[in-house]
């Protein structure tokens, strides 16, 4: 073996260590990425439920807000959508009318994120609107007690409502 040949091993095996020292710096990188993230935001504790609306046009069907996820219900013969959340965006203050603007990043089925934006207000009572959308949503709550507090005296029906456990529940489809 002469000398041009322990000079080609040799740079061979530097450049082949230089691979495996950048892969191996490059997985580091990306775990250590990974565990510093920050957790995800959470909606506030006000939307987080099961709201519905007297609109005609939504006639069965719900939209729910989780912790972690976002429900689309779509109506009784067909199962709803859920969208994990991936982040949250909320004003600290309502606007002159009263309304706290709120934005829902969501994942789509392919893999995108898209934006829900709502606004929300607690006085006179809780109630959520969609952008660019007329109708005015109200909260569902699970007991007379419950509506009690939530209306401070307004008279507001109460409807039941089931508890529903993180994740997909029976009639879902999670997306």
């Amino acid at each position: 073996m002469g000398i041009s040949d322990t000079g080609t091993m040799f740079l061979a095996c530097f450049q082949t260590s230089l691979r495996v020292g950048f892969g191996a710096s490059a997985l580091l990188a990306a775990l250590l990425l990974v565990a510093c993230a920050p957790e995800p935001s959470k909606p506030p504790s006000e939307i987080v439920g099961t709201w519905v609306t007297d609109a005609p046009r939504y006639e069965g069907r719900h939209f729910e807000v989780r912790d972690d996820a976002i429900v689309f219900g779509t109506g009784r013969f067909s199962a709803s959508l859920r969208h994990s959340l991936v982040s949250v965006e909320t004003e600290p203050e309502p606007g002159p009318d009263g309304w706290i603007p709120c934005v829902l990043h969501y994942r789509e089925p392919d893999g995108a994120v898209s934006d829900l934006v709502l606004s929300y207000r607690v006085k006179p009572r809780l109630q959520l609107r969609f952008e660019h959308r007329k109708g005015i949503w109200t909260r569902l709550v699970a007991t007379r007690k419950a509506a009690d507090n939530e209306t401070a005296g307004t008279s507001m029906k109460t409807r039941a409502s089931a508890t529903h456990a993180t994740g997909a529940t029976r009639g879902e489809r999670d997306v």
